[in-house]
């Protein structure tokens, strides 16, 4: 019917036979997209829904777009989608206008690693604002439902530029609160499962990990009835605290538990989240094998997605980058670094961060020192790219500026990630020339499992205190890694 009426249209667009094909093209295509959606292939269902909206009639436009938004193949599309909708949308309709609005918030501000262009607080604020005044008329619950799970992660987006206030914390928590509430009235488990993750995110931004990580495992307990693509984000969450929280083995074994769930083209851009996480924990665990094989997965879902802006995939993808670099296999390094720079791009002309990770990326020498200058007065976003950056540094002996290391332990210890932590201490460790606090460092990374660490600071206190069995006790592990580079570094 698609062809038939592009063909027809082509020809005659306001002839009544052209007409009627068109009216059914858009109606087959709406029930493939219903059809894909059933097997959770939204990229599929997007595709059917974005071939409809080209072929309907005016007054069909507002619902296809909406639905183009629900189907969210990935945020950039979703928000397009409900924005579109919006503009052809009037408050008259107040219960639809919030839907809507609610449904960019969501976008913008639960996916906002998934989001190149991200708005100023102004104008988040204008849309919030029009949301808050709707909130007040509209009788549809799962409007109001939609509107409060979105403000439920206004806190979570804010503190990713800036240190959200207490009383936008506990904004947040409230509306997911309502949110969650309104969802068991509903009997809706996605709609749980998105305000707990609001719930998840308040206890992240607390620097509660166990918290999170405790919330996230609730979320499972929603039964079979949860969506695939709530599934996958609910394992990443599992990955992410627990990664944070020290623990390498339970993201490991939480990461591998979820992506077991997904089939080819299911859900690929919520897929990527969680094998971004995989990826990263495995790298920092030792397991490079599979490390590899994971980052190659997921830059074949990033393919896949249509390389969407994906900035919440590149901890996996430097992970991986950084375990090829290790290996002296330049093919999957090149692989990886394009990649990245195709990701970093979308962001740059938004982020100066962007800017600077995509010269981590490229491996310019000055890139790290760089960086951790321009986090210590400003921000500590992408924590884990901040991680990969500076371990790359003290990895390779690039020099990093001890003030701003200082500043920078500092401005991210309230965050409690202690893959973070682990990894300024030792940079501050070698630095200072202080064995004493790399040992700290050591017992540290041997409580998480961190062998690829424990190997490179076994062989850094040989160096500062001429211990051949120090030296020796990390050469093994390293050998064992395949890790040439620090090998020829340290045997040389």
């Amino acid at each position: 019917y698609r062809e038939a009426a592009t063909l027809a249209s082509a020809a005659n667009e306001i002839d009544p036979d052209t007409m009627e094909i068109r009216r059914n093209a858009v109606r087959w295509l709406t029930r493939a997209a219903d059809a894909a959606l059933s097997s959770a292939a939204n990229g599929e269902a997007s595709r059917h829904i974005r071939a409809a909206i080209d072929l309907a009639e005016p007054e069909q436009l507002a619902t296809l777009h909406e639905r183009l938004g629900d189907a969210f193949a990935d945020p950039g599309q979703a928000i397009g989608g409900y924005s579109a909708a919006l503009k052809l949308t009037t408050d008259a309709d107040p219960d639809r206008a919030l839907r809507l609005i609610g449904g960019i918030l969501l976008g913008q501000m639960r996916m906002q690693g998934g989001v190149a262009a991200r708005p100023s607080e102004a104008e988040l604020d204008v849309l919030r604002a029009r949301g808050a005044a709707l909130l007040a008329v509209v009788t549809d619950p799962r409007a109001k439902a939609r509107f409060h799970v979105a403000e439920g992660f206004h806190a979570f987006w804010a503190g990713q530029t800036r240190v959200a206030t207490p009383a936008e914390s506990a904004a947040s928590e409230r509306h997911a609160a309502q949110a969650l509430e309104l969802g068991r009235e509903l009997g809706d488990v996605s709609l749980q499962s998105v305000a707990l993750d609001g719930l998840s995110a308040a206890a992240m931004g607390r620097g509660d990990w166990a918290g999170s990580r405790e919330i996230g495992r609730t979320r499972l307990d929603l039964g079979d009835g949860l969506e695939l693509a709530e599934k996958m984000d609910t394992y990443s969450v599992i990955a992410w605290s627990s990664v944070s929280f020290g623990d390498l083995d339970e993201a490991v074994r939480a990461s591998r538990e979820g992506i077991a769930l997904v089939q080819p083209g299911q859900v690929p851009a919520w897929a990527l989240h969680l094998v971004a996480w995989r990826t990263y924990a495995l790298a920092w665990r030792g397991d490079w094998d599979e490390a590899l094989a994971s980052g190659e997965r997921a830059r074949q879902l990033w393919i896949e997605t249509g390389e969407i802006a994906a900035g919440y995939a590149n901890r996996g993808f430097m992970a991986a980058r950084d375990v090829a670099l290790a290996r002296r296999d330049e093919g999957a390094a090149d692989r990886f670094t394009a990649v990245m720079e195709s990701i970093f791009s979308q962001f740059v002309a938004v982020s100066p961060m962007a800017s600077l990770y995509l010269t981590v990326a490229r491996l310019e020498l000055d890139a790290p020192a760089n960086l951790v200058q321009f986090v210590a007065t400003h921000d500590a976003r992408f924590p884990e790219l901040l991680e990969r950056s500076v371990n790359l540094a003290v990895d390779r002996d690039w020099p990093l500026p001890l003030e701003a290391l200082e500043q920078t332990r500092a401005l991210v210890g309230a965050r409690r990630m202690r893959h973070v932590d682990i990894t300024l201490d030792r940079a501050l460790a070698v630095t200072r020339r202080d064995p004493d606090q790399l040992r700290q460092v050591l017992a540290a990374a041997e409580a998480m499992h961190a062998r690829p660490l424990i190997g490179r600071l076994h062989c850094e206190l040989g160096r500062l205190t001429g211990s051949d069995a120090e030296t020796d006790a990390g050469l093994r592990i390293l050998r064992e890694l395949g890790d040439q580079l620090q090998v020829a570094k340290f045997e040389a």
